[in-house]
């Protein structure tokens, strides 16, 4: 990512520049539609954006994440054209190791 200005944006040095720090995320398909995966993912570290810089370096960044190149508007099998006004980010669970259950 540049700016305007031609240097470099934040979230791109934090992610690779020297000072980044590494980053595991598992994951695993759990259903496929068309173009469309759903994903079940498990980062293993804590870092900002974690999941979305990684699902954008492995060339599938995440519908409607602008950020990281994710598209902002999809085409139904009916012609029909949606536009997504956020990140197709969801948890189903959250586990914070440690914590009392």
């Amino acid at each position: 990512m540049r700016r305007s200005d031609g240097g470099a944006d934040a979230r791109h040095r934090a992610a690779f520049g020297p000072d980044a720090k590494a980053a595991q995320t598992h994951w695993g398909l759990v259903a496929r539609a068309g173009d469309f995966a759903l994903l079940a993912v498990e980062p293993q570290t804590g870092r900002t954006h974690q999941i979305r810089i990684h699902a954008a370096h492995a060339g599938a960044p995440l519908l409607g994440d602008r950020d990281y190149g994710g598209p902002v508007r999809t085409t139904l099998p009916n012609g029909r054209v949606v536009a997504l006004a956020r990140i197709a980010l969801h948890a189903a669970r959250v586990t914070v190791p440690g914590a009392p259950r």
